[in-house]
């Protein structure tokens, strides 16, 4: 863990927060003083980072929802803006579980590698397009 708070007074987003990279990342913001909104579809595991985060002295919270829908990145912007005035960074980690390896993808119909690629491009552009006006 950084024992450096180089990010006091800063808000982030961090989608897909629940889980591995993404609960990593949460948790290393938060060390460094960042307050996190973490957001993603498994409340369980988002409630499970924020109260690792509490515990640790920082402060989160959580907000249930996909990534890939316009609501919900604009939903977890207002929701920072309410909380915390301001949003600092924006960390687009979420994607699609069961990514496509060689393997899969050489049995992968067009179809199916459109709709992974259309919505892994999503799980980003969505919550980048909604927050970066929040954070100049």
């Amino acid at each position: 863990m950084t024992t450096a708070r180089s990010l006091d007074g800063q808000v982030a987003i961090v989608t897909g927060g629940g889980k591995g990279i993404g609960r990593a990342i949460a948790l290393e913001l938060s060390a460094c003083g960042a307050r996190v909104l973490v957001t993603g579809r498994d409340e369980r595991a988002l409630g499970e980072t924020v109260g690792e985060i509490a515990h640790g002295g920082g402060k989160a919270r959580h907000l249930v929802g996909d990534v890939r829908e316009m609501s919900h990145a604009r939903a977890a912007a207002a929701a920072v803006v309410e909380t915390w005035g301001s949003l600092s960074v924006v960390v687009a980690n979420a994607g699609m579980a069961g990514t496509l390896n060689m393997g899969s993808a050489a049995r992968a119909t067009t179809r199916a590698f459109r709709e992974r690629a259309r919505s892994s491009t999503r799980t980003f552009w969505a919550p980048t397009r909604r927050s970066t006006p929040l954070s100049r």
